[in-house]
C-alpha cells in the first residue's frame, strides 16, 4: 500500500496475529448468519454485545500491559479480538448444535452447489471491495499520513451505519424469502422498500452530524489537529452518500434472500472498480478532495443501482 515505514511496521504486527485466526472469524460469521436465518436475532446480538464488552476491557490490558499481563502494543488489540471472537464462535456453534439448527457432517453436492451459487457472488464482491481499497490506500498515501488516517477514521465513523444496514438487510433477506416462498410477490416488493426506509432513518441522522459538526465527530477518535481537519472534510463530502449506503445494503441482501445475487454483484463490482482510475484521475486534478468525491459519488451510484434492480423485479422470478 506504500504506507510510511512506521505504519507498515504496526500493520505487520497487527495483521500477523489477526490473520492466523481468520478461519475462526469465518466460522463466527457463519454461526451468526445461521441464527438470523432461523429468525433468532437476539442470540447473535448477545454474543456480539458480550464480545465487544470483553474486547473493550482486554484491549487496553493487553496493549498497555496492565496488571500481570505483558505489554503487547498493537498486537495486543489483535490478540484480544482473536481470543474473544474464537470463544464466541465456539459458544455459538454449541448453541446451534443443541437447538438442532446445525448438523456437523459433510454437505451433499447439491447443498454445496446451492450454497456456492448464492453465496459466492456477494462473497466475491466483498473480497474485491477490500482489494480496491488497497489500491485506493496507495493513492491516498501520496498526500501524507493525515490523509491516510482521515480515510481510516472516516470508515470508522461510517461503520456504525454499515452495521445498521447489514442488520436491516438480514431482516429483509428473511422476510423477502419467506414471502416469495408463500407466493406473496407484491408483499415481498413492499417489504424491501419499507425496510430500506427504516434503515435510512438513522442514516439521515448520521448525515446531519457529518454536515453540522464533522470536527466534533472526528475529535472523538483523535487529538491530532491535521487528521481532524482532513477527516472533517471527508465527512462533509460523503454525508449525502450515507443516505444511499443502507439502501444498497438492504436491497442487496433482499435480492440475496430471493436467490438473485449475480446482478447486484455485477453492479456493485463495476462501480467499485471504477473507483481506482477515477480516484487517480481526480487526485491529479483536485488533490485529496478529488478522492473523497469519487468515494462519495460511487457510493451514491451503488445505492441507486440497487434501487433500480429492486424496482425492475427480476429477483421475483428466481428460485432458491
Amino acid at each position: 500500500m506504500h504506507t510510511p515505514p512506521d505504519v507498515t511496521a504496526l500493520g505487520h504486527r497487527y495483521l500477523g496475529t489477526y490473520l492466523l485466526a481468520s478461519p475462526l472469524f469465518f466460522g463466527y460469521f457463519a454461526a451468526d448468519a445461521t441464527f438470523r436465518a432461523a429468525g433468532d436475532t437476539r442470540t447473535p446480538f448477545v454474543l456480539l454485545l458480550t464480545s465487544v464488552a470483553v474486547t473493550l476491557v482486554l484491549d487496553p490490558v493487553l496493549i498497555l500491559g496492565l496488571g500481570p499481563f505483558p505489554a503487547l502494543g498493537i498486537a495486543g488489540a489483535a490478540v484480544a479480538t482473536v481470543g474473544v471472537r474464537s470463544v464466541a464462535f465456539a459458544i455459538g456453534l454449541t448453541l446451534l448444535v443443541r437447538r438442532g439448527l446445525v448438523r456437523v457432517r459433510l454437505p451433499s453436492p447439491a447443498t454445496a452447489w446451492s450454497i456456492a451459487r448464492i453465496g459466492l457472488p456477494p462473497a466475491l464482491t466483498g473480497v474485491l471491495f477490500s482489494l480496491i481499497y488497497v489500491a485506493l490506500t496507495r493513492t491516498t498515501t501520496r498526500f501524507g499520513t493525515p490523509a491516510l488516517a482521515a480515510l481510516g477514521l472516516g470508515h470508522r465513523v461510517e461503520s456504525w451505519l454499515y452495521m445498521i444496514g447489514v442488520g436491516f438487510g438480514a431482516a429483509a433477506a428473511a422476510i423477502v424469502g419467506q414471502n416469495l416462498g408463500a407466493g406473496e410477490r407484491a408483499r415481498a416488493m413492499r417489504a424491501g422498500w419499507v425496510i430500506t426506509a427504516y434503515a435510512t432513518l438513522p442514516a439521515l441522522f448520521g448525515a446531519t452530524l457529518s454536515l453540522a459538526m464533522p470536527e466534533r465527530v472526528a475529535a472523538l477518535f483523535t487529538p491530532d489537529a491535521a487528521v481532524i481537519a482532513e477527516a472533517a472534510r471527508y465527512l462533509r463530502i460523503v454525508a449525502v452518500a450515507q443516505l444511499f449506503v443502507c439502501a444498497e445494503l438492504v436491497l442487496e441482501s433482499a435480492m440475496g434472500g430471493a436467490g438473485d445475487t449475480i446482478p447486484p454483484m455485477v453492479s456493485s463490482t463495476v462501480l467499485t472498480l471504477l473507483r481506482v482510475p477515477l480516484a487517480a484521475w481526480a487526485a491529479s486534478h483536485w488533490g485529496i478532495v478529488g478522492i473523497w468525491w469519487v468515494l462519495s459519488l460511487t457510493a451514491v451510484g451503488r445505492g441507486v443501482a440497487m434501487m433500480a434492480l429492486w424496482r425492475a423485479g427480476r429477483w421475483q422470478r428466481k428460485s432458491v
